[in-house]
């Protein structure tokens, strides 16, 4: 009957990995330290002090966070690069594609006069 009696493995987590930056890294460091020193003989790694950091976060990014992040890490030109390859698979499957229904674009604004690397190009931009 032993036999008989399903076996189940124990569901292990997916496991992430992930790049700090250089001060990220030092903080990690830091509090590691911190720890082992108030408390010998502990051993803590690395990736349960980033989970426990951002266990302590709030699951939802408020519009600070994403105004920060965005001004970090957006890049408008991979976003209009993104969004013309879209358009070329929307194009190749014979399926509308329109500007409206993609992301905005948070750092090229109508009334902003992009500079052109083509000076005849940027003298015939108008608004």
């Amino acid at each position: 009957m032993e036999n008989q009696e399903k076996k189940t493995k124990p569901k292990l987590r997916p496991i992430r990995r992930i790049s700090l930056s250089d001060n990220a890294g030092k903080i990690i460091d830091r509090w590691r330290n911190l720890l082992e020193e108030k408390y010998p003989g502990i051993k803590i790694s690395d990736a349960d002090l980033v989970g426990w950091c951002l266990e302590k976060q709030s699951p939802e990014l408020s519009k600070k966070d994403i105004a920060e992040i965005e001004s970090i890490h957006f890049d408008p030109v991979k976003q209009l690069e993104w969004m013309l390859a879209q358009a070329k698979l929307a194009k190749a499957n014979k399926v509308p594609f329109t500007i409206e229904k993609r992301p905005h674009l948070p750092l090229v604004k109508k009334s902003e006069n992009i500079p052109s690397q083509n000076p005849s190009v940027e003298s015939s931009y108008q608004d």
